[in-house]
């Protein structure tokens, strides 16, 4: 499903920002 997919993206969009945040520090 279209969601399904648009879910995860957020998923490891938010991980990803957070790990660049991380690495900023």
């Amino acid at each position: 499903m279209i969601i399904n997919k648009l879910n995860k993206f957020f998923v490891f969009f938010q991980i990803f920002k957070k790990s660049l945040s991380i690495a900023y520090i």
